[in-house]
């Protein structure tokens, strides 16, 4: 995001929705100390609840395998 800012959830969908499984969602406010969300995973929707202010958010790949996937849906709700 280009500034910090009060989220209060993430979501995000992508193609094959089998992948979820190896991903984690991430936020920072300074691209150093990064915190994992925990994921509510509903109907092939990842969504997190966020209870603090962010400015980077990112889906990293926790296996050794190199996955790849598409971003069908991916969605910041503000406070």
């Amino acid at each position: 995001m280009q500034e910090t800012g009060h989220i209060k959830n993430i979501a995000y969908k992508l193609s094959p929705a089998k992948i979820n499984d190896n991903l984690e969602l991430k936020i920072s406010t300074n691209v150093t100390d990064w915190e994992t969300l925990p994921p509510k995973e509903d109907k092939e929707v990842v969504q997190a609840s966020v209870k603090q202010a962010l400015k980077y958010i990112r889906v990293i790949n926790k296996s050794i395998e190199t996955t790849e996937a598409r971003i069908k849906e991916f969605t910041i709700s503000l406070r």
